[in-house]
C-alpha cells in the first residue's frame, strides 16, 4: 500500500532541520548565495521522487475511518431516502440526482451485519499531474476493495462524520457501467462527462452537502477503499 517507511529519531530530525536552515540561509543571503540554486531545486526534487518511485501507486493514506458495520435495519432500496431524512442539511440545490432509484445499480449491494475497514486515500503531494478515476479504481482493485457506491459514502458519515476533514471533498468510485448520468444539462454531455460519481462536500464554516461530481473530474481531494477486513498499511 505505501513505500518503505525509515525510523526517524530525534536527533536525526534535528540534524537535517540545522542543514535545511543553513541550505535556506545561504540562499538568501544579500548579493547572491554561494550555492547554486537551481543544484539544489533538483536535488530535492530527487529525494522526492525517491519517495514515490518506492510505491507503485501515486496515492498516500490520509485517513484510516476504522471499522463502518452495516446495520441490521440497513435496506439498500431505500438508504438514500432514510439517509437524506436524518441529515436534510446536506442535501442542497444541487443534490436532486442523489437518490435512490439513481444509485439503484452498485458492484457490491450492502447486507446488514456486513463490516468493512474504511480507508481514505489521496493523491500523493509529490505528483503534480493529476490522477483519473480509472487509475483509483485499479488501485482499489488492487487492494482488494469493494465498491459499494452512494450507499456506503453514506454509512461512513453516519458512523465517523467527525474524521472527515474540513474544505475537502470524498467520493465513493464503482465502474462507470454502475453509475447513473446526471438528469438536466449534463445528460447530453460526452461520454463519460455525463457519468456520476456520488460525493460528499465539506464546505467552510461546517457546512456539507452531498452531491454527484461528473466521472472524468479529477477536483475532488480523497476517494475512499472499503476492505473486508483490516489492511496492513505496510503493503
Amino acid at each position: 500500500m505505501a513505500g518503505k517507511n525509515f525510523p526517524v529519531d530525534g536527533e536525526l530530525y534535528r540534524t537535517i532541520d540545522r542543514r535545511m536552515i543553513e541550505i535556506k540561509r545561504q540562499l538568501n543571503q544579500d548579493g547572491g548565495s554561494p550555492i547554486d540554486p537551481e543544484r539544489v531545486a533538483v536535488d530535492l526534487q530527487k529525494i522526492i521522487e525517491s519517495a514515490v518511485q518506492d510505491n507503485p501507486w501515486p496515492f498516500e493514506l490520509v485517513t484510516d475511518f476504522g471499522l463502518i458495520v452495516v446495520p441490521d435495519n440497513y435496506n439498500h432500496a431505500t438508504q438514500l431516502a432514510s439517509f437524506r431524512s436524518k441529515y436534510p442539511e446536506l442535501f442542497g440545490n444541487r443534490s436532486q440526482n442523489m437518490v435512490d432509484s439513481r444509485f439503484a445499480l452498485v458492484s457490491h449491494v450492502l447486507r446488514p451485519g456486513e463490516k468493512f475497514w474504511v480507508l481514505g486515500f489521496k493523491n500523493l503531494k509529490a505528483y503534480l499531474s493529476p490522477t483519473t478515476n480509472e487509475q483509483r479504481l485499479a488501485f482499489i482493485k488492487s487492494q482488494e476493495g469493494f465498491l459499494v457506491g452512494a450507499q456506503g459514502l453514506t454509512l461512513v458519515w453516519e458512523q465517523r462524520s467527525q474524521l472527515f476533514l474540513p474544505r475537502q471533498h470524498y467520493a465513493s468510485l464503482d465502474v462507470k457501467k454502475a453509475l447513473p448520468r446526471f438528469l438536466g444539462h449534463g445528460s447530453k454531455s460526452r461520454a463519460g462527462h455525463g457519468t456520476i460519481v456520488p460525493m460528499l462536500n465539506l464546505l467552510e464554516k461546517g457546512q456539507t452537502e452531498f452531491v454527484p461530481i461528473t466521472f472524468n473530474c479529477n477536483q475532488y481531494s480523497y476517494f475512499l477503499v472499503f476492505y473486508r477486513r483490516q489492511p496492513s498499511l505496510d503493503k
